[in-house]
């Protein structure tokens, strides 16, 4: 019987082990930090507002004093200024402690004075369990205390939680303006009737009329949309609060701005701000429809995005999660830890609208061109152009799916007409030389780029405009460019990086241009 006691206490450590060591992933945590001002006298004093949430399941646990299990993060914020990193205040946030582990979210409200010359914040998260665990999250500040402008601007916060204060609360740091506010760390709304948001304007050294203006729209500083915006007059010096609540349920699923903006009676722009956020309205809205007469009753059309019709429905799921890890290292910090919770608790719905928000708020500003190269895996740098004839298929697919996001399509391509035809009836905008070989013989026989003229005509003949790129050079760009018929775009990379470390960046992109004139 002892043995098997022993063997049993054994197993229980054992699954301990295995149970502790499964939290001691990279701590995931969102974190969104405001920028505020504290008025004394006539100046400004900076500071932070971090809100954050971290998610326990990668957090492991350590015992107190009395027996109990408790998840303990070291919380240190910095602030970079002109001569470095400067911690403005480490503490150790703790979780509820229980006898069976129990994990419940970790929430945090932190505010900070900041070095007036501060350019950026940072948190460094250390899971006391193991030090080895951390997450490293940073933002930048742009802080501005310019006692000659009549305005200044806070950030604006989306307000997760609002409500009265009563006797019982004890957090002054969650008091605002006379409210209990508990700021949104995600911007992710998630089917939310209203939205409430919070921004300060400090009014120095005026007493004019201040006109301000706080909407929502598609785009920063665009119009407004359904009418959602209020107007606030302000007079004279002081710090005024701007806390509104604008109803939502009818917005579709998508991205979207807050915008704050304060004007002259002349309606000259003094000071702007905006905030970026998403919504994800999963409920269609749609008129109700009586029953005894629906013959002349008309449904309303739905404000909930119908991604069936959208470029993301040709996707599976496995697919779907390839995208997620492929955007990955491309992504913002808020992006990062909304792609690590999808794929560690993956929901296809959600994951689609991601997707789809994710691309739509970068394909309006760009890109306006996307590139096709056909680089496989172990191909240190482009050195083939496509064959076309052997992957129509799938260049016919990948063609269609970008012209349809208005993004203009490109083909990495050798000069050779037989393929520069099929990429003209594959739908392909524009193509792009490959130019090595031109590169590689230009010093000794100039006349190599002959096949290129050639091509050139060719392709403008199809309907097709002209890029060239990869080895192109101060040596041989301006040869390359006098003999071409046409040459719409150059797409340099290696060779400029090299001279910009002789003749400095600027200058460089300076002798470039030169060479296209």
């Amino acid at each position: 019987m002892h043995k098997i006691n022993k063997m049993q206490k054994s197993i229980s450590i054992i699954l301990l082990f295995i149970f502790l060591s499964a939290r001691l992933c990279a701590i995931e945590g969102l974190h969104h930090a405001s920028l505020f001002y504290e008025k004394n006298e006539k100046q400004l004093v900076p500071y932070i507002e971090i809100i954050s949430e971290i998610n326990p399941k990668t957090l492991g646990f350590v015992k107190t004093k009395i027996g109990q299990w408790q998840q303990q993060v070291i919380f240190q914020i910095d602030a970079r200024t002109d001569t470095g990193w400067t911690n403005l205040k480490t503490y150790i946030l703790k979780g509820m402690e229980s006898d069976s582990m129990q994990v419940a979210p970790l929430f945090d409200l932190n505010r900070v004075y900041l070095p007036i010359k501060s350019s950026a914040c940072r948190i460094v998260l250390t899971d006391k369990s193991n030090i080895q665990n951390k997450q490293i999250w940073e933002d930048s500040l742009q802080i501005n205390i310019d006692p000659k402008e009549p305005v200044h601007l806070s950030s604006i916060q989306i307000i997760d939680k609002q409500g009265p204060i009563d006797s019982n609360m004890q957090e002054a740091i969650f008091f605002k303006n006379g409210l209990y506010q508990i700021p949104n760390a995600s911007l992710f709304l998630e089917n939310l009737k209203t939205l409430n948001c919070y921004a300060e304007s400090y009014q120095l050294n005026t007493k004019d009329t201040i006109m301000y203006q706080l909407y929502i729209s598609k785009k920063a500083y665009g119009d407004a949309i359904n009418n959602l915006i209020y107007f606030d007059t302000l007079y004279g010096e002081g710090v005024y609060v701007h806390q509104k609540t604008f109803p939502i349920s009818q917005l579709k699923s998508g991205n979207y701005y807050l915008n704050l903006v304060a004007n002259t009676k002349e309606n000259l722009i003094l000071a702007k701000q905006h905030c970026f956020f998403q919504i994800l309205n999963t409920a269609p809205v749609v008129a109700p429809v009586k029953k005894e007469d629906t013959s002349s009753e008309e449904k309303l059309p739905a404000t909930f995005l119908n991604l069936a019709t959208t470029f993301i429905a040709k996707y599976n799921t496995a697919q779907l999660k390839a995208i997620m890890k492929m955007i990955a290292p491309v992504s913002s910090p808020l992006e990062k830890a909304q792609i690590k919770q999808f794929l560690s608790e993956p929901n296809d719905t959600y994951i689609r609208y991601f997707l789809y928000n994710y691309w739509e708020k970068r394909n309006k500003t760009n890109p306006a061109q996307a590139t096709l190269v056909p680089d496989g895996p172990t191909v240190l740098t482009s050195n083939a152009g496509w064959d076309v004839k052997a992957n129509e298929a799938a260049l016919a697919r990948w063609i269609e799916e970008i012209k349809s996001l208005g993004i203009r399509c490109s083909l990495f391509m050798e000069p050779n007409h037989e393929q520069i035809e099929r990429a003209a009836k594959l739908g392909a905008d524009r193509i792009e030389f490959y130019t090595g070989p031109y590169a590689e013989q230009f010093p000794l026989n100039p006349e190599c780029i002959k096949p290129y003229v050639d091509a050139c005509t060719f392709a403008v003949e199809c309907g097709l405009e002209i890029n060239a790129g990869h080895d192109l050079s101060l040596e041989n760009l301006s040869y390359f460019k006098q003999h071409m018929p046409r040459l719409d775009e150059v797409s340099i990379g290696h060779a400029l990086i090299s001279d910009a470390l002789y003749y400095g960046i600027e200058n460089t992109i300076h002798l470039y241009k030169r060479c296209l004139d």
